[in-house]
């Protein structure tokens, strides 16, 4: 969920006008995903602490701490000026990982309104519809927000074709970013999703040259690691 985009969104919020050394080497920390660095104090001014506050917290949501732990201190910062739609964001990215995604929603929805970037916060809003089971609005979603070139949000859409049982949209939409980045896994893992979801149908994937062209995907799929490579060959070998 903590993706680069992410982050320069949330530093976008946080940054002070005239950083000092201290928070510019945190801000650098975290555009490196170098999450344990962010943990310590570095003793940065004190008109920036709540920010840096923010940052903290980030952090340890990254490196995997408990949601009870992390929503008190995301409250102080913002009572203490913190940017309240880099809270908003880390707010709803907790309420999330509680699978509390209506209220994630509205916590994203609130960090638009005070100022973060709708089309950012995008992909993370159709995800939690996905989960609620709302293909349509996570497709919508995705759908208002996307550019030609945002691999982030294409995925989103086509997840939604899936799951609105549309395998051929969602291939036409996958096979342009599988041209770009042929080692993408979750664009390959989506497009073995589609591919298989349409075999079983009797639809896209039913006949010689889609059963051979999931072949191709799985074999890439398994070469990048994909986390369902299992699955992904146990569909392969019922299409063949």
């Amino acid at each position: 969920m903590i993706t680069t985009e992410l982050i320069d969104e949330l530093l976008a919020r946080l940054q002070p006008a005239r950083p000092s050394a201290a928070f510019t080497a945190a801000a650098d920390a975290a555009r490196g995903s170098k999450f344990a660095e962010l943990i310590r104090d570095d003793g940065v001014p004190p008109e920036e602490a709540a920010a840096r506050s923010v940052l903290r917290t980030v952090a340890l949501f990254a490196l995997g701490d408990g949601p009870a732990s992390l929503a008190a201190p995301l409250q102080q910062s913002r009572q203490k000026g913190a940017s309240a739609a880099a809270v908003q964001i880390m707010l709803g990215a907790i309420q999330a990982l509680e699978g509390r995604n209506a209220d994630a929603i509205s916590d994203w929805e609130a960090a638009v309104t005070a100022g973060a970037s709708a089309r950012v916060l995008a992909p993370l809003v159709a995800d939690a519809l996905l989960r609620q089971g709302d293909a349509a609005g996570a497709g919508e979603i995705a759908e208002r927000a996307a550019e030609p070139t945002d691999v982030h949000l294409l995925r989103r859409m086509a997840a939604a074709r899936i799951a609105q049982g549309r395998p051929a949209d969602a291939l036409r939409l996958l096979n342009p970013i599988l041209v770009r980045r042929p080692d993408d896994a979750d664009a390959l893992w989506l497009a073995i999703h589609a591919s298989f979801a349409g075999f079983v149908a009797g639809g896209p994937g039913a006949d010689a040259a889609a059963r051979t062209r999931m072949s191709t995907l799985v074999i890439q799929y398994v070469a990048v690691q994909g986390p369902h490579a299992t699955l992904a060959q146990e569909w392969a070998a019922v299409m063949r």
